[in-house]
C-alpha cells in the first residue's frame, strides 16, 4: 500500500504552500546509479491506464495477462475507485523485487525502460494535479512537478552522489522528453477531472449497502477505465478513448445513484456481452 504518513506529510506541505514547484526547463540535482533500491519493497506503485497501454506495447502481452501477472487489484480506500497495483516477486530472504528488474554488468536496469509506468519514470520527482477555481469554468490545468523530499521508498544513494558532484537533470529531459511529458501531462489532466467529478457524484455507504449493486457497478468500472481500449493505436487516440470512458463510467455513476434497480435490470445483459457475467454470481 501507498505509505500513508508519507502522503499526509505531502498533503499538509501542499496546503501550506511548502512544496516548491519545477517548470519544465528548471533543473534539480539528481543521479541514477542504478543500484536498484528503489525497484524493491515497494507496495505503492499503482498502474494507470496509460500504464498498462504502456506495459502492453513493452511486452507484447493482452492487458488482462498483465493485470493477472503483475498487479493486485482492489478498491481504493480513500478513491473509491478500482485500483491496480504494481506487484512484485517475493524473493528467499522476505524482500521483494519488481518483476521487470534486471542486472548487467552489476548494474540494475528496468526491462520495460522505454515504456515503465509514470511513477517509476518520473522518480524522484512528484506530480499532483492542479485544478483552477478562481474563473467561472473551473478546470484542471497541467499538472505541477516537484522534488520529493524522502522519498516513500527511503534513501537513494544518487541524490548524494549528485550533490557531491554538482550533477543536475531538467525536468522535461527527465521524465521521457517533451512528447512523453506531452502525454503524461494530458494523462493526469483527464485523470485529474474526472476523479474530482467521480468524487461528488459517488456515495460509497449507499453503494455498499447492496452487494449486488456493489460488485456489479465494480465490474463494469473496472472494464471501461482499464480494459475497453484499442491497444494498438497511438497515445494520443488512446487518451481520447479514455476521457470518453471516463465520462461513461460517470453517467453509469449517475444512473446507479439515482435508479439502481434500473441499473441492476440492465447490467446482467450488458456484462455477458463483455464476457464478465460470471462476475455477477
Amino acid at each position: 500500500m501507498p505509505d500513508i504518513e508519507y502522503m499526509k506529510k505531502l498533503a499538509e506541505k501542499l496546503e501550506k504552500g511548502e512544496i516548491k514547484f519545477l517548470d519544465e526547463n528548471d533543473e534539480f540535482v539528481f543521479a541514477c546509479d542504478q543500484c536498484g533500491k528503489c525497484c524493491r519493497n515497494r507496495g505503492d506503485i499503482l498502474l494507470s491506464p496509460l500504464d498498462l497501454y504502456n506495459l502492453v506495447w513493452a511486452t507484447g502481452k493482452d492487458v488482462m495477462e498483465i493485470i493477472d501477472r503483475y498487479g493486485d487489484c482492489y478498491i481504493g480506500d480513500s478513491s473509491n475507485m478500482p485500483v491496480v497495483r504494481l506487484r512484485f516477486r517475493q524473493e528467499w530472504d522476505g524482500t521483494s523485487t519488481c518483476f521487470f528488474l534486471g542486472r548487467k554488468d552489476g548494474k540494475f536496469y528496468c526491462r520495460v525502460h522505454e515504456h515503465k509506468p509514470g511513477v517509476c519514470r518520473t522518480s524522484p520527482l512528484g506530480k499532483v494535479g492542479v485544478y483552477e477555481m478562481e474563473c467561472a469554468e473551473p478546470s484542471v490545468k497541467a499538472p505541477r512537478y516537484f522534488l520529493q523530499d524522502g522519498a516513500p521508498a527511503g534513501a537513494c544513494v544518487g541524490f548524494d552522489r549528485a550533490k557531491r558532484e554538482h550533477i543536475t537533470q531538467r525536468v522535461t529531459d527527465w521524465v521521457g522528453g517533451a512528447e512523453r511529458k506531452q502525454i503524461s501531462d494530458k494523462y493526469s489532466q483527464i485523470f485529474h477531472a474526472f476523479a474530482v467529478e467521480f468524487g461528488k457524484r459517488l456515495d460509497p455507504v449507499k453503494l455498499c449497502k447492496v452487494p449486488m449493486l456493489y460488485s456489479s457497478y465494480y465490474v463494469f468500472v473496472s472494464w471501461l477505465m482499464y480494459s475497453d481500449y484499442d491497444f494498438t493505436v497511438e497515445p494520443a487516440q488512446f487518451l481520447a478513448k479514455m476521457e470518453v470512458n471516463m465520462q461513461q463510467i460517470l453517467d453509469l455513476t449517475d444512473l446507479v445513484m439515482k435508479n439502481p434497480d434500473k441499473f441492476l435490470a440492465l447490467s446482467k445483459d450488458a456484462l455477458e456481452k463483455i464476457g464478465i457475467k460470471d462476475a455477477l454470481g
